[in-house]
């Protein structure tokens, strides 16, 4: 994507300002950020906050600070009760004084509240459980990886408990930019970028406050595809076309929610003017973990004679063909590298070269052509997508999400369907 901005405004004259990156959840900003900083590109990111400057990072960076020096007193006070541990104002402010009276910074502060009893008893016992959580912690820091100290952070301090307890959208789109930043920190392990959690922590010191670079033709724009609504520009990318980031995971078994997200992917597509990029990775991390991820489906209601440039012309038959050979080679991306299609003016590149696998799919079966993100026609349903196997054999059961009849379950053996 970057590769194609910079390129546009060398040789076209493309403002910065006239290309615009669209993506379906909050949590894809952060590999876009990332990636516009050091292809040093003017950015600003419509309808939200950047990636590091969203309230759940800045919170368990905070906890990670605390673990590679106990006594930033800045960072304990934003955490101290975050989640929530029943730990009021009125506590704080006797911690506070007690700081104060005894000269003391951070978590030292903690074993000296303990001891004096200048809170409550019900307030001491949590006290005493969070200065033994952050002690634990600070005594593995130093052997984990920064994925991994991140995860326990999440996990441990009970803040992914209590997002989930929430069972809001919002919490949802928390929980995806923490398994963003989780993914960031293994990417940083892997790419051994540096000596550990203090070098992590640097990085993203310098990201969150590094100043906007300024041109006179204005800056990259990115929002989510619901942000874009009623706006349209010259230049447009589509970022994420996956099944399970576009359409979300969560729409699979909602017929109504599928359609919404077909609905949004269609407001994407017109918000183009002139050029529209469709990007996708064949494989990312999620929770730094990494995953196949197929092609949307909706890449499949696009005719073939709308698009006049790809990068890779075996990415297309995949998305006709999904069921092809796991054995065809695959690029190992993260965050949002990969693939891309492009409807646009001829003779403008589409995506990085080289990159010219077809993207796997998730689940295979040597009885069955009919993995997860096979193409298929129901005598009856019409196209459709499998989206999930359960069994196998003669009881092999398939739920498959139709183009026109939405989601349904079929038996495999009986089901008057084949792949396409």
């Amino acid at each position: 994507i970057c590769e194609n901005i910079a390129g546009l405004h060398r040789s076209e004259g493309v403002a910065y300002r006239d290309c615009a990156i669209f993506y379906r959840t909050n949590a894809q900003s952060r590999v876009l950020e990332d990636g516009l900083r050091r292809a040093q590109l003017p950015y600003q990111v419509i309808g939200g906050l950047r990636f590091y400057d969203r309230k759940e990072i800045k919170d368990v960076l905070c906890y990670l600070r605390l673990l590679v020096n106990p006594q930033d007193t800045i960072s304990l006070q934003r955490i101290i009760n975050v989640p929530r541990r029943g730990i009021g104002q009125t506590s704080l402010a006797k911690l506070e004084a007690l700081a104060l009276e005894r000269e003391l910074f951070g978590l030292d502060i903690l074993p000296v509240a303990l001891e004096t009893g200048v809170v409550g008893k019900n307030i001491l016992a949590k006290l005493r459980s969070f200065h033994e959580l952050m002690t634990s912690l600070c005594e593995e820091a130093p052997h984990m990886g920064v994925a991994d100290i991140t995860r326990e952070v999440l996990v441990r301090s009970g803040y992914v408990d209590a997002l989930e307890a929430e069972q809001t959208a919002e919490a949802q789109n928390r929980l995806e930019n923490l398994s963003e930043l989780v993914t960031a920190a293994s990417e940083f392990d892997s790419h051994g970028e540096g000596e550990g959690l203090q070098d992590f922590l640097t990085q993203t010191a310098l990201l969150s406050d590094q100043d906007n670079l300024s041109d006179e033709s204005g800056s990259v724009v990115l929002m989510t595809l619901h942000s874009s609504k009623g706006l349209e520009y010259p230049v447009v990318f589509i970022a994420g076309m996956e099944n399970g980031l576009f359409p979300h995971s969560r729409t699979f078994d909602e017929p109504a929610e599928m359609e919404e997200e077909r609905r949004l992917c269609y407001v994407g597509i017109t918000r183009a003017e002139k050029r529209l990029f469709l990007t996708g990775a064949t494989r990312r991390r999620i929770y730094g973990v990494e995953q196949p991820h197929p092609p949307s489906l909706f890449l499949a209601d696009i005719p073939a004679s709308c698009i006049q440039d790809f990068s890779a012309n075996a990415i297309l038959e995949m998305v006709r063909q999904p069921w092809a050979s796991e054995a065809a080679s695959t690029p190992e991306t993260t965050g949002g590298n990969g693939p891309s299609w492009t409807r646009s003016a001829p003779g403008v590149r589409a995506g990085a070269p080289g990159r010219k696998s077809a993207p796997t799919r998730a689940e295979s079966s040597s009885a069955t052509p009919y993995g997860v993100g096979t193409q298929v026609h129901h005598q009856h349903f019409g196209r459709g997508v499998v989206q999930k196997r359960e069994g196998d054999g003669d009881q092999l059961k398939l739920t498959v999400v139709f183009r026109d009849h939405g989601i349904k379950k079929v038996l495999a053996k009986f089901a008057p369907m084949q792949p396409v």
